[in-house]
């Protein structure tokens, strides 16, 4: 049996050799190519083709189909698979160029999903005796030989599970070994082996994630490529191969804005500590601020600190401080989301506000726009007045409510939906009631059900519906993600102007004749009150920007409902990119205020109830207070009326025994008899002073 890298060697000195023979039909007679190899001559060798699916043979089975790649840098930019079907690429060595140096070539095949869970199975080509499409070494596992359901293509058992020979393979060995010994699968020539790619895991959250496979050294002829639709769900993605030599490929630089940190946050953010990321010794200050917290050395940076002194700092940043962990400027590809120290809201229409900062590169002709979607979880939301939670019992983690929904025999009690909340409408027994589809899935709104179960945790978490909210791929953002709108802008003088819609194209330098300064910011809309009920007039195209600078946007949202905002990115050619995209969930003080009449009512009950807790011991020590000064005046009263009673008597007992002595000595002298005498009288009604009246002795 010829060897696969003698065959591979003859098949490509004749890439060009004209046609002797139809080879269509040589394995016909054989039930598969392995049994049809030893009819092959040397006359059908030169016949084959090895280009991408070429099954000249006529080998692969019916019902498999074979997508080449069509160049060594190719992409299938809108594939789509229904749930648990598969669809298969091939790309093969078309030129030695691609090789032909002794640093050899490396080749990539990636995967971006749009939706649903699309996973990636690369196997290398290894054909047996050199046919076109005879994969070796693609069985099911523990079968003994058995061809898998997908062959000559790789399945979802490829690079996780072991696999030996074909049966077909196995046999002959059987056949070919000495008497009195016995044959085990896989024999002692082969053996199951795990091999191949297997790109099937997820992200954070379990949310879907681009699939790349690198392979350093382009060391086989071809490879065989399958994409699986996993998880129950379909699937939409693109697929793109890239074969280079490692001769021609340049390490990209990396891009920064030209300052660390965004000024438009700082300029309204009385928390804001320093602009420059080194000063920052924790990752809390470190990412607060916009910058990247880096726990170890990148594998790079000893090449990049030996970037020529003349490169701009915003460029080389990375080569200027040593020491790790440590604070950095963030990748161009980060966006950073603050809270507002304070909304522009009223209490009857509050506004949380959000800001949303992210950096431009180096090319003035790339284009931006950022994107958002609204991730409601339909628990925690707050109703326009920011006062009530939508599920009356809010979010699953607040306090102690979930007390409240055992009865009295500790069944649980379903929690109801606050009748001021919801996006949606439902009809109730006739009458149209707000609800909040927690099943949700719009350009621009990704819902799941956020409500708590009797055992505290939530039904959903935000990512349970990702295959169908995939917002950190460029056909994902545009496809689940909506522009912002934007409405104002921050004039030279940092005074808000409205933006001209109907003039506007999009170009923010225009708006700024003398240059735009990064502390300036942008105000748009996200919500459907500020676009549909309040009707403002907004921008929602692409933008021109100025290159390395941040940019700022001020968002007002809705309270309490995370968002996730990212920027994607039109290069010169048309192509989309996009940055990494983050998550903001805050809350805000809203929803601790009432409205007006709400608060005037609750204040007037407080104070009565006040004026009543507060009357009641005022009045009771008023009468002690009252009676114990009428005590006290009583008593003087009468000590004052004794005393004097008390002295009146004394000095009328003086003056008697004075006029008894008067008189006794009168009678002794009858001379003096008839002579009037004065006397006082003790009473006076007016003024109080004893009274003088005539009398005569002879009265007394």
């Amino acid at each position: 049996m010829p060897s696969t890298l003698q065959a591979l060697s003859v098949a490509a000195a004749v890439l060009v050799a004209p046609a002797i023979a139809d080879v269509s039909t040589l394995c016909e007679p054989y039930e598969t190519c392995f049994d049809c190899a030893p009819a092959v001559t040397a006359e059908d060798y030169v016949q084959f083709r090895y280009g991408a699916c070429q099954d000249q043979l006529n080998i692969v089975p019916d019902h498999l189909e074979c997508r080449p790649f069509e160049t060594d840098n190719f992409t299938y930019p809108h594939e789509t698979l229904k749930a648990g079907e598969y669809k298969h690429y091939h790309w093969t060595l078309t030129t030695y160029a691609l090789i032909n140096d002794a640093a050899g070539a490396s080749i990539t095949f990636e995967v971006v999903p749009e939706y649903g869970y699309p996973q990636m199975y690369t196997k290398a080509q290894i054909l047996y005796g050199g046919m076109p499409m005879c994969q070796m070494f693609k069985t099911e596992p523990g079968g003994f030989g058995i061809h898998s359901p997908t062959w000559p293509f790789p399945d979802n058992s490829t690079g996780a599970e072991a696999q030996g020979p074909e049966i077909e393979i196995a046999e002959l060995e059987a056949s070919n070994t000495p008497s009195g010994s016995e044959y085990v699968y896989p024999g002692s020539v082969f053996s199951e082996v795990t091999w191949g790619f297997n790109a099937s895991g997820y992200d954070s959250d379990k949310r879907p994630k681009v699939h790349t496979v690198t392979i350093p050294h382009v060391s086989y002829g071809g490879y065989f490529v399958s994409v699986y639709a996993g998880d129950g769900v379909d699937a939409a993605y693109s697929i793109r191969v890239n074969a280079v030599r490692t001769i021609d490929m340049e390490e990209e630089e990396d891009d920064y804005a030209e300052a660390e940190t965004p000024a438009g946050v700082a300029a309204v953010s009385e928390w804001w500590l320093d602009d420059v990321c080194s000063s920052f010794g924790n990752e809390d200050d470190c990412t607060d601020h916009c910058c990247s917290w880096e726990e170890e050395e990148p594998e790079e940076e000893s090449r990049r600190r030996l970037t020529e002194v003349d490169t701009p700092a915003f460029q080389r940043k990375r080569g200027l401080s040593t020491g790790w962990p440590k604070c950095v400027q963030a990748p161009i590809d980060t966006i950073c989301v603050s809270q507002k120290d304070s909304d522009d809201g009223s209490n009857t229409s509050p506004e949380p506000t959000v800001l949303v900062s992210y950096q431009t590169g180096a090319d003035p002709t790339d284009l931006y726009q950022l994107y958002y979607v609204e991730m409601n979880d339909c628990a925690s939301q707050m109703d326009k007045n920011g006062q009530k939670y939508c599920w009356q019992m809010g979010w699953y983690t607040d306090g102690d409510r979930l007390k409240d929904y055992f009865g009295k025999e500790g069944e649980w009690i379903e929690p109801e939906w606050d009748e001021t909340c919801g996006g949606d409408k439902i009809v109730v027994d006739g009458v149209e009631t707000p609800y909040c589809d927690p099943t949700k899935s719009d350009a621009g709104f990704c819902n799941f059900d956020g409500t708590g179960s009797k055992d505290g945790t939530p039904a959903e978490t935000m990512w349970t519906h990702a295959y169908d909210c995939i917002v950190w791929t460029p056909k994902g953002l545009a496809r689940h993600g909506l522009p912002v709108g934007y409405t104002k802008y921050q004039d030279e003088e940092g005074t808000w102007q409205e933006l001209d819609t109907t003039t506007f194209n999009g170009d923010i330098e225009t708006l700024y004749p003398s240059g735009f300064n990064s502390s300036l910011r942008i105000k748009a809309i996200v919500t459907d009150y500020d676009r549909d009920f309040r009707g403002l007039a907004n921008y929602d195209g692409w933008l021109t920007l100025p290159t390395n600078t941040w940019i700022t946007c001020e968002i007002g949202i809705y309270n309490n409902v995370s968002y996730f905002f990212n920027v994607l990115k039109q290069k010169r050619d048309g192509t989309l990119d996009c940055y990494k995209g983050t998550s903001a969930r805050t809350k805000f003080w809203r929803q601790t205020t009432l409205i007006p009449v709400e608060m005037i009512e609750i204040i007037a009950v407080i104070v009565i109830v006040l004026l009543l807790a507060l009357l009641v011991p005022f009045i009771l020590t008023k009468r002690k207070i009252t009676a114990h000064l009428r005590d006290v005046y009583e008593s003087h009263k009468y000590k004052g009326y004794l005393k004097g009673v008390e002295e009146r008597v004394m000095e009328e007992r003086a003056r008697r025994a004075q006029l008894k002595s008067k008189g006794e000595s009168n009678a002794d002298h009858p001379s003096k008899r008839g002579v009037k005498s004065h006397q006082i009288q003790p009473v006076d009604s007016k003024e109080g002073e004893p009274t003088v009246t005539d009398q005569t002795s002879a009265d007394l």
